[in-house]
């Protein structure tokens, strides 16, 4: 892989540092016992760190380039390694410790809202909302990704770094 692109450069660099927050996050949200509030705070955290780093990620790219598209590309390589990184993690995560993950209280409390009661279902609830995790996150990172890597690169190309002719 050609790391002497910029979109590449930065993707890598971002992916990477997200990645690092989002196996943070899914340690955090599976292995302790948040209330609701405390859920919601984390999950809008998350959020927010990606629109940021997305945001770095392509207006660092579009200003080295001069071209908004490079910015999104770097978004889009940002996501891609962090959401691999992230389902890979949550799986690693929910399955390594499904012990504890089985007495997670945001868990038990969805499992129950939903009016479930029978314990022999809560492993297959876990893993379903795994699995859900599994495909609702990635498309939230790359629908992310293209909007703020736009936005971004847009910025990056009107910052461009002017390089003095030879």
């Amino acid at each position: 892989m050609a790391t002497n692109h910029p979109a590449i450069r930065q993707g890598i660099i971002f992916g990477a540092i997200f990645s690092t927050v989002v196996i943070a996050y899914n340690l955090v949200t599976n292995l302790m016992g948040l209330d609701e509030s405390a859920s919601t705070v984390i999950n809008v955290i998350l959020i927010l760190a990606l629109v940021v780093l997305f945001w770095l990620a392509s207006a660092r790219a579009a200003s080295v380039t001069g071209d908004a598209m490079t910015g999104m590309i770097a978004a889009l390589v940002a996501s891609t390694i962090s959401s691999v990184v992230g389902v890979a993690s949550l799986w690693i995560i929910t399955l390594a410790f499904m012990n504890t993950v089985r007495h997670n209280s945001t868990i038990l409390g969805a499992f129950q809202a939903q009016g479930f009661s029978n314990p022999e279902m809560y492993d297959r609830f876990i893993v379903q909302n795994a699995n859900g995790a599994s495909f609702f996150a990635p498309m939230l990172s790359l629908t992310l990704a293209m909007s703020v890597g736009a936005v971004g690169g847009l910025v990056g190309r009107m910052r461009r770094v002017h390089q003095p002719h030879a």
